[in-house]
């Protein structure tokens, strides 16, 4: 189907924001998701503005990652359609998606932020050994270099997933739920990477259940409850701690 693009000055989209000079980075209409006869999403329209920063929230079952892969296309729409700006994509997923006895070590792990797609044969560690290191540094985690993923806490594995999405260098950056089961040290410091991405031009969409984060870090928000609630300034966004949880939210968050 055609794609509509949002005008700017719809309020609805646009609330809290000068959008005088943006550039749409990602653009969704009449967004639809099913997993056969599950309606994950319903009728999602919007644009995310290059380099804005935006929280995603809602109860568990609101179809928060199933937006985040649709816009990263690992899951494919129903009906409407996602519209992307040129440029790279990165993502940091759930570490429920990881199997955590495969036998890979962390440094390898984040070296996979530097592979590049079809280039099977390439090894990042001859080629970018140094900004391996550096974004391992940064992320707090190059002491647990050498160790296997399934002997590093939960935590550890998330500053992995952090220094291997520094290495992406993308212009538009994923984060599912990034600050679960890590500490609030950890999550200090994990939440200032993701502000100096900001400041480097990042596009950024995180998915958060952590009200008091959101408001005080992310001056857009998507409230999702399997439809669009609210998208605009966080300012004026509803609290999503008080909407209950979907019967279906087994199924999908």
């Amino acid at each position: 189907m055609n794609t509509k693009i949002i005008p700017f000055n719809n309020p609805a989209l646009t609330d809290g924001i000068d959008a005088h000079g943006f550039i749409p980075h990602v653009t969704l209409d009449r967004l639809c998701v099913h997993y056969g006869n599950y309606c994950a999403l319903h009728d999602v329209s919007g644009i995310i503005f290059k380099g804005s920063l935006t929280a995603v929230s809602g109860p568990n079952g609101a179809g928060k990652t199933t937006l985040l892969k649709t816009i990263l296309g690992i899951v494919p729409p129903t009906s409407g359609s996602v519209e992307m700006a040129a440029g790279s994509m990165g993502y940091l997923p759930q570490i429920s998606e990881f199997d955590r006895d495969f036998p890979i070590r962390v440094i390898d792990l984040v070296a996979m932020g530097r592979l590049k797609p079809f280039h099977f044969l390439q090894n990042p560690l001859k080629t970018h050994r140094q900004d391996i290191l550096n974004a391992m540094e940064q992320a707090g985690i190059a002491h647990r270099q050498n160790h296997l993923i399934g002997e590093i806490s939960a935590g550890q594995l998330k500053r992995a997933l952090f220094a291997r999405m520094i290495l992406q260098n993308a212009d538009l950056l994923c984060l599912d739920e990034p600050f679960a089961e890590v500490d609030e040290e950890s999550r200090r410091g994990l939440m200032s990477i993701i502000l100096h991405l900001h400041r480097q031009g990042k596009t950024i969409i995180m998915v958060s259940h952590d009200s008091a984060l959101v408001q005080n870090a992310f001056p857009q928000s998507i409230v999702l409850d399997r439809k669009l609630i609210y998208w605009g300034g966080t300012a004026q966004a509803p609290l999503p701690a008080a909407m209950p949880a979907h019967p279906h939210s087994s199924q999908m968050a």
